[in-house]
């Protein structure tokens, strides 16, 4: 027959066992929140990979290139007395340095560099 077990060492064991539970359910969390970390890494990873950020600049500099044309277009099409190109930059809410508008000279800065062309 086995030898029975002190009262005391049984309470004790309960709580181990409930310690290790606990225990078990700490590292489950932080495994989670690991697994999570290395996913949002992995997916930012191949974002970056995936997108030449050089292709950007590039798209950048066609589409302010759409713009002025297409402000140039809007500007011809109006009537007379027709104002200036920056009352259609300003009354479309766009911002004239993103655009490459210099406000003051009325005229817009040529790609690369900062000298001026007339619109």
């Amino acid at each position: 027959m086995p030898a029975a077990v002190p009262p005391e060492s049984v309470g004790n064991m309960a709580v181990s066992l409930e310690d290790m539970l606990k225990e078990e359910r700490d590292l489950l969390a932080r495994i989670s929140l690991k697994e999570n970390k290395l996913r949002n890494l992995e997916l930012l990873h191949s974002y970056r990979n995936r997108n030449d950020y050089n292709s950007v600049e590039v798209n950048i500099v066609t589409w302010r290139k759409a713009l002025r044309a297409a402000l140039m277009a809007i500007e011809a099409e109006h009537p007379a007395p027709k104002p200036p190109i920056s009352y259609f930059i300003t009354s479309l809410g766009i911002d004239p340095e993103i655009v490459g508008f210099d406000e003051r000279n009325g005229c817009f800065f040529e790609e690369g560099n900062n000298q001026k062309s007339a619109p």
